[in-house]
């Protein structure tokens, strides 16, 4: 499923810079792989106990998973990965471990 979302004025602005001054007619958004198989309702019950419960100290916030927190933070979740299994210090500035239960 794409979202199709046509930015306001403000919006037009500040992304002009970013697109070589050229006027956004409109943004489109895709689903990710993941959010479709949630949308159909075939997330494994077996992807959900895999899945790691994280802490984020920058945010003060635990996400339910490292995809919840990707999605969340617009971060790549292999990166959140690395960060909270000791690979990585930090990751687009912010820091995760794994959340107590």
């Amino acid at each position: 499923m794409n979202i199709k979302l046509i930015p306001n004025k403000d919006m037009q602005n500040e992304l002009s810079t970013l697109v070589g001054n050229r006027k956004i007619l409109y943004i489109l958004c895709e689903e990710n792989q993941v959010d479709v198989l949630k949308r159909k309702g075939k997330l494994s019950e077996q992807a959900k106990k895999r899945s790691v419960r994280v802490y984020c100290p920058t945010t003060l916030e635990t996400y339910e998973s490292i995809q919840d927190a990707a999605i969340k933070l617009i971060l790549d979740p292999g990166a959140i990965s690395k960060v909270v299994n000791g690979k990585q210090k930090s990751t687009g500035g912010y820091t995760f471990k794994k959340a107590i239960n």
